[in-house]
């Protein structure tokens, strides 16, 4: 293609994305005039639709035959008639009085796993349904496996939901478990299921209402970015009526949308391709620190002994860019980036994440001249290094500081419970977070964990310590959540502010005295507990099997 066809094909390409950006700001402010963004769920959740929990709690809520919506069996059963037939497991064969029964559990413990099932639906010991609901996030290397596993030793029948916003397939199951594993969708299925329940229970406005503003929370760009119809339609009426400079877009190609959009795709596609390149050259410059080639919109870096992986990701459907940092666990590292382990790429005063019109426009607009280009990827690529070596680094020092924190820590407490109670034994000394106890003849196990933060959560989950019985069950003996406590670090709740007990401890590891008394302090608080606490529930159950 001649440079002149080029700078054409760009120059139309940017002066319709504008013009459609402007359109879309439009429909934004008539929804505002007419107080069509109110919307129950976005207060409740503070923009931050794509948590999983908050998703799961409802579509609970609503599985619930015995919750407050008072409709009984009603959603239950039309959802379980969107789920396909999986093997021997028909939903069909159970009578509305199975249903009834059924139990509806939120983050359900399972024994040698700490993940927890988001979902289930279970009657009895004869069957179970769980779903597993993945927005942003990956799923854990064994955490289908594992499910389907507890499902498998403890029912009679199960099978499980694989629940995405665009009904994705398990990357790591194997062929033999993907028969007991359905996919499903937000934008297909659950968008069905809310809109045919919302359409038979119209003499309900208040329920309606409930669910309308649902779809609505779904359709945001966060989750599932659905356009409103009429803004679609104006869309459409306008690259109709300016074919001029759609025609370059659109020759001998039928739909304007997708033409378009595939163009926009390729423009950012290859723009970011550069950014990361850039990226990833200019870190290779720092000492200690080794980045590998990017496969896709990932690279693994390495630094010391930690591995951590960078991701520089345009999301689908429409949404804009961002980058963040990851464990090798697929869980987000929470490094202090605007939300913890991740944050939209910024053009100047545009947030691609939150404006990707805007964004694209501010891409296209620069490839009509290379300089230009060069220019804003160069601008991308240092934000990001800045960004990375200012507050990566710093929590990846944290990090080296917390493993050299805890392995003192768990070495004094093991020194402690040595020398505490003859009838407490040691059965096998600290092995990563656990340590195997014996008192009185009963085994169980004390885990005392630094933990990797919960990508759900703002800060993160950090330390905490608690109690297990020998088949790794969860010991409920009168611990501050039953069975667990956080750590404390000079009144900072470790386990509910990460962030801020890493900064506590970057601090005190410039002070060996202030260190020590430290961990002095939370072995202490731990031997009491197992004094107070722990051993009598072990000896009340040595007494009482």
């Amino acid at each position: 293609m001649e440079k002149l066809e080029i700078h054409n094909l760009i120059s139309a390409a940017y002066n319709v994305s504008l013009t459609i950006s402007k359109i879309k700001e439009s429909a934004y402010y008539h929804r505002k005039a007419t107080k069509q963004n109110f919307n129950f769920f976005h207060g409740v959740v503070k923009n931050k639709t794509y948590y999983e929990k908050y998703h799961s709690n409802f579509i609970a809520y609503l599985l619930n035959p015995n919750e407050s919506h008072d409709c009984d069996i009603f959603f239950l059963k039309k959802f379980l008639e969107l789920v396909p037939i999986k093997q021997k497991f028909e939903i069909s064969k159970f009578s509305d009085e199975d249903l009834q029964k059924a139990i509806i559990r939120t983050e359900r413990n399972i024994p040698y796993s700490m993940e927890k099932i988001d979902i289930t639906i279970e009657k009895g010991k004869d069957w179970i349904v769980f779903i597993e609901n993945k927005i942003r996030h990956y799923e854990g290397e064994t955490q289908l496996q594992d499910y389907l596993k507890f499902s498998k030793e403890q029912f009679s029948d199960s099978f499980g939901i694989f629940l995405t916003p665009e009904g994705l397939n398990s990357q790591k199951i194997t062929s033999e478990d993907d028969k007991f594993i359905v996919n499903l969708s937000y934008r297909e299925n659950i968008l069905t299921w809310i809109k045919s329940c919302a359409l038979e229970l119209v003499y309900y406005p208040h329920i309606v209402s409930v669910l309308l503003q649902y779809i609505d929370a779904l359709k945001h760009k966060e989750i599932l970015n659905i356009m409103e119809d009429k803004e679609m339609e104006n869309i459409i009426e306008y690259l109709n009526q300016n074919k001029g400079y759609a025609r370059v877009l659109v020759e001998n190609k039928g739909n304007l949308i997708e033409s378009l959009d595939e163009f926009v795709n390729q423009c950012r596609i290859t723009f970011f391709s550069s950014v990361r390149e850039n990226v990833k050259c200019s870190l290779n410059k720092i000492k200690d620190l080794i980045v590998e080639s990017f496969k896709n919109d990932m690279a693994t870096f390495k630094y010391g002994s930690y591995e951590f992986i960078l991701k520089i990701a345009i999301e689908d459907d429409g949404k804009g860019s961002w980058w963040g940092i990851y464990y090798k666990t697929d869980k987000l590292f929470p490094c202090g980036l605007e939300n913890g382990g991740w944050e939209g790429i910024k053009f100047n005063e545009i947030n691609d994440y939150d404006e990707p019109d805007k964004g694209s426009s501010k891409i296209i607009e620069s490839m009509i001249e290379l300089e230009r280009a060069d220019e804003l990827i160069g601008q991308v690529t240092k934000n990001i290094v800045d960004k990375f070596t200012k507050h990566v680094f710093y929590f990846i020092k944290a990090y080296e500081i917390r493993d050299r924190f805890f392995e003192i820590l768990r070495s004094d407490l093991s020194k402690e419970l040595i020398s505490y109670d003859k009838d407490l034994k040691i059965i096998k000394d600290f092995t990563n977070d656990s340590i195997n106890l014996e008192f009185k003849g009963a085994q169980f196990q004390l885990f005392l964990c630094k933990d990797e933060p919960d990508p759900e959560e703002s800060d993160g989950n950090g330390s905490w310590w608690g109690v297990f019985d020998s088949g790794g069950n969860y010991l409920d003996c009168g611990l501050t959540k039953q069975y667990w406590e956080p750590i404390f670090f000079n009144g900072i709740n470790d386990f509910e502010n990460f962030i801020k007990g890493s900064e506590e401890l970057i601090k005190l590891d410039e002070d060996e005295k202030l260190k020590y008394e430290l961990i002095k302090q939370i072995v202490n608080t731990i031997i009491n507990k197992v004094d107070e606490k722990v051993l009598p529930a072990i000896e009340n159950l040595v007494s009482n099997p």
